[in-house]
């Protein structure tokens, strides 16, 4: 029987055809963690001269290899994903939490590390990230969380429990938004919404673009700012005068979108 070093050895070798060496063992390590029950590297590597003897392990383990095989991302494989040291369930209904969203998240709380309340509102929330991040910082928060999609909508809720915070989520479509009948006003808006042009779409990971909701992706060519200046005509309406707007951006559009704020 082989040994966890010596499987996770043979996972890596094989990945690194699609992915960087590094890419590959991270997530040979991530796969065996979830499948044999470990929580930290540590773990794994203290175990790593034990022997895999049962069969249905190393059946689980193949299984899960060639599902990473056909590009599909470790996330959705695991239904598992890790945003500012939380870990968050995910499904292919959902856009995977990433690193550059927890920058937008750091600078949030920064700014308001003194704010005891406020009311916040994150547009198209996906796995619930944002939000729940926020809430875990500010349990005083009032916050609101949208998606247009219900079933995106349920894994957010899931996460919510998981993580034993409350938020307040809703269905809407940013294109025809609803809130301004529900509420008042809000001292936050944030949101992390699509801003990748199709034409950039040939030039991405097939991981990404295969696998991932395109609607959580992708605008126009013709439109790349749409949806900010949806969220600016919402903020019209529902902003409080001194209230902020936290948007993650597309670099090469980052001028852009400075003029049209």
């Amino acid at each position: 029987m082989p040994t966890i070093k010596e499987i996770l050895s043979s996972i890596s070798t094989v990945l690194s055809t699609y992915y960087c060496d590094n890419e590959a063992n991270k997530i040979a390590e991530l796969l065996l963690m979830d499948v044999l029950g470990y929580h930290t590297r540590f773990d794994l590597f203290q175990h790593f001269q034990s022997k895999i003897e049962n069969p249905l392990l190393i059946k689980r383990i193949n299984n899960k290899v060639k599902r990473l095989l056909r590009m599909e991302p470790v996330q959705y494989v695991l239904h598992k994903g890790w945003f500012y040291g939380r870990e968050f369930y995910v499904t292919p209904d959902t856009f995977i939490p990433r690193p550059e969203t927890e920058e937008l998240c750091q600078q949030i709380i920064q700014r308001y590390s003194k704010n005891s309340f406020l009311s916040a509102v994150d547009l198209g929330t996906g796995t619930g990230c944002i939000a729940i991040t926020l809430k875990k910082h500010f349990t005083k928060w009032e916050i609101v969380a949208t998606d247009i999609s219900e079933k995106t909508l349920r894994v957010a809720k899931c996460n919510a429990n998981k993580h034993q915070v409350t938020i307040d989520f809703l269905i809407d479509d940013i294109c025809n938004s609803t809130l301004m009948e529900r509420f008042q006003s809000f001292d936050l808006i944030i949101s992390n919404p699509p801003y990748i042009p199709f034409s950039e779409k040939s030039q991405m990971k097939p991981h990404v673009t295969q696998h991932e909701p395109s609607v959580a992706l992708f605008v126009p060519d013709e439109d790349p700012l749409l949806f900010y200046r949806l969220i600016l005509e919402l903020a019209k309406k529902l902003l409080n005068p001194k209230g902020c707007i936290f948007v993650e951006i597309h670099e090469r559009f980052a001028e852009n979108l400075k003029q049209l704020f």
